[in-house]
């Protein structure tokens, strides 16, 4: 009888986080959205154009107002799994003896069915509300793509984590949620070295030819002090319009990438004040002085855990 009360305590404390991380979520959504009509601030009004901020709005606002219904249809299949008991459904049908085989599928199938819900809505976020704002230049064949790459993805990096998990848990028991710490600060940095090759898997990056924006993107580098592996093109119009660059990668790693679209609409000068706000993260540091933050999540996450498994177990 005991147990069976810490047990229903337990389901409740976690339905009790999870509305209050979700409300708190939909909340923060709900601001953005009550600013929908918020006119151009004072202080910049000579900066924005009165259309073109117009415009922006509008878009902000229909991604927003979609992103707040899909968030409920997604809360709705996770609490239905949460109350239905899911997990422990999927534990009692799937005949695999082998303990790590057996949680991986339990937890891959869930994440696999969330996913094919978001890809489902993705597809009126993409062709419906990116269209309408002359955005989106994604072909079907291409969305399809994308959301089998997603998947492979999480099937081998979650995966992989997960098969580690379950394999020490075996050896050490919960002593793994101490050593997954570690694994996890790990894993960040590992994924943050990668990063260069992961974006690969979705987009071509090309070398930018040499001349004279090479020239003076290398020059501001040298400038700042921060080194670059390299400096390449994305084809990010073969799926959308968007104007944009970034800094990926850690260390030697370090790639700097520009959108395409961002090359052929944008003077040398615009591109390079863009490049300066990237080269700007890596030398003030932020992804190094957020890995603090990173850790502190891990510890939560690790506790929480812990906790759930040692008084549920």
């Amino acid at each position: 009888m005991a147990n069976r009360v810490g047990d229903k305590n337990m389901r409740l404390l976690i339905l009790a986080i999870f509305f209050a991380t979700t409300a708190f979520g939909f909340f923060m959504q709900y601001l953005d959205y009550s600013r929908r009509n918020a006119k151009i601030p004072e202080n910049v009004k000579d900066v924005y154009d009165k259309e073109a901020y117009k415009k922006y709005m509008a878009y902000t606002m229909d991604n927003t107002k979609f992103s707040i219904i899909s968030g409920v249809i997604s809360t709705i299949i996770v609490l239905f799994m949460l109350l239905c008991n899911f997990h422990h459904y999927l534990y009692t049908v799937i005949p695999i003896e082998n303990a790590i085989v057996m949680g991986l599928l339990i937890m891959f199938i869930p994440i696999a069915v969330i996913m094919v819900v978001g890809s489902l809505l993705g597809i009126y976020s993409t062709f419906v509300i990116e269209a309408r704002h002359g955005f989106n230049k994604t072909t079907p064949l291409t969305y399809i793509g994308d959301f089998f790459k997603g998947l492979i993805l999480i099937a081998i990096l979650g995966g992989g984590l997960m098969a580690l998990f379950l394999w020490l848990y075996g050896l050490i028991g919960n002593w793994v949620f101490f050593a997954f710490f570690f694994v996890f600060v790990a894993f960040d940095i590992f994924t943050s070295f990668i990063s260069p090759l992961l974006i690969r898997i979705y987009y071509k990056l090309t070398p930018i030819e040499d001349g004279e924006l090479k020239d003076k993107i290398t020059a501001l580098a040298n400038q700042t002090g921060v080194k670059l592996k390299g400096i390449y093109m994305v084809n990010e119009s073969k799926r959308s319009t968007r104007l944009n660059a970034f800094a990926s990668g850690f260390g030697k790693t370090k790639t700097i990438g520009l959108f395409d679209n961002l090359l052929e609409k944008f003077t040398h000068e615009e591109i390079l004040a863009i490049l300066a706000h990237e080269i700007g993260h890596e030398k003030k540091r932020h992804i190094i002085k957020s890995f603090p933050l990173d850790m502190l999540y891990n510890i939560v996450v690790v506790a929480f855990a812990y906790f759930v498994v040692t008084n549920c177990i």
